[in-house]
């Protein structure tokens, strides 16, 4: 890393804790950081735990390296994610969300990850449904599942649906591999099918 660094910048060091010293309120570590090899007494408030790195899809984490490839910035990347150029089609999809308005937290998430890195997230590859024994619903022959909340413990609600039409530009209908999983231990008759990429 060449970044150059003022007086007043915050910076992270990384180091590995040799000693521990519990009768020191002030300073209780002994670090020994990696590129020299003097130790170093620290007090509890210097040591941070580094910034969180965003989770994005992979085909965005895929397009922001192709695009440092070829030595584009930030600010060129996102002027072809609003003109939706055809190779950052993934990440027009994520910024737009499949609409017409701009989802500005994924645009702060994106700018995190192309100056601090990212960490890819987990692949929504399937759509969860539960077939209807009698289509008595409007002509609905399932049962679509999809997320109730963010809570740890994965929890569904369900939504009339027809297997031809099964929701999936919204995230909240799309499963991973370990989720799909974990449906069957309560939904043993759980169908899938693979998420649609794209728009097309």
């Amino acid at each position: 890393m060449n970044k150059k660094y003022k007086v007043g910048d915050t910076i992270y060091a990384k180091g590995k804790v040799k000693e521990i010293d519990s009768g020191d309120d002030y300073l209780p570590y002994k670090v020994k950081f990696e590129d020299n090899s003097i130790d170093s007494w620290l007090s509890k408030d210097s040591i941070l735990e580094p910034p969180v790195k965003p989770v994005i899809p992979k085909g965005v984490a895929d397009e922001i390296e192709e695009y440092k490839l070829k030595g584009v910035d930030l600010i060129n990347y996102f002027s072809s994610i609003s003109i939706s150029g055809c190779d950052t089609k993934n990440s027009y999809n994520y910024v737009y969300m499949n609409t017409h308005e701009v989802t500005e937290s994924h645009i702060g998430t994106l700018a995190d990850a192309w100056n601090n890195g990212y960490t890819v997230a987990s692949e929504l590859n399937y759509l969860a449904y539960l077939p209807l024994p009698v289509s008595d619903l409007k002509n609905h022959n399932c049962a679509q599942l999809y997320h109730f909340d963010d809570q740890p413990i994965l929890q569904v609600k369900w939504s009339p649906s027809k297997t031809t039409e099964l929701q999936y530009k919204d995230e909240r209908y799309q499963f991973t591999k370990e989720e799909i999983d974990q449906l069957r231990v309560d939904y043993q008759a759980v169908e899938i099918k693979e998420s649609h990429t794209d728009e097309g």
